[in-house]
């Protein structure tokens, strides 16, 4: 994903607290930059610390699935929660990439051909487009994984950081 394109996203509970937890206002920033982001009512609801007036605060796009997305989303499918399988679903039919750190909705996403990306992925997005520096970058990467270590594993973080030094090298 470049930082030109300007999909739209659609992010998962995970990289939502994330973002929360290192430094908010990037989301700001990755809707500036990078693309709309929207945030599905059952996605919003597992995230304790939003609701949607901040949600607008920070520029995010609450949305309600349809009958049919909600229908699609209700199969039970492994791991996934209904949360996640929403996710899934609007990315599927409304060809939004899908932002999460969780692997299996990355490969679920995969396996269904939807565009998916790291929430990390976007900082260095931001990164290429100037929109934050590598310091503001590498603070925010190591708060996230401080606080997810699961979902940001330190294989993860430490390919993040090669990608950061080589672009400001």
């Amino acid at each position: 994903m470049s930082a030109t394109e300007r999909p739209p996203l659609v992010f998962d509970a995970n990289v939502l607290i994330d973002f929360l937890n290192a430094d908010d206002e990037l989301l700001t920033a990755v809707v500036r930059t990078i693309g709309p982001v929207h945030v599905p009512v059952p996605v919003l609801n597992e995230v304790e610390t939003l609701d949607e007036a901040r949600c607008g605060a920070l520029g995010l796009d609450v949305v309600m699935p349809t009958l049919r997305e909600i229908d699609a989303a209700s199969t039970p499918s492994g791991r996934l929660s209904f949360a996640d399988r929403t996710c899934l679903t609007l990315s599927h039919q409304r060809g939004w990439t899908c932002v999460t750190n969780e692997r299996a909705l990355r490969n679920a996403c995969k396996a269904a051909g939807v565009p998916v990306a790291r929430g990390l992925r976007l900082l260095i997005c931001l990164v290429e487009a100037g929109a934050i520096g590598t310091n503001r970058a590498e603070a925010a990467a190591l708060a996230m994984h401080a606080s997810n270590p699961h979902g940001i594993p330190a294989d993860v973080l430490d390919e993040f950081r090669r990608l950061l030094r080589a672009l400001s090298g």
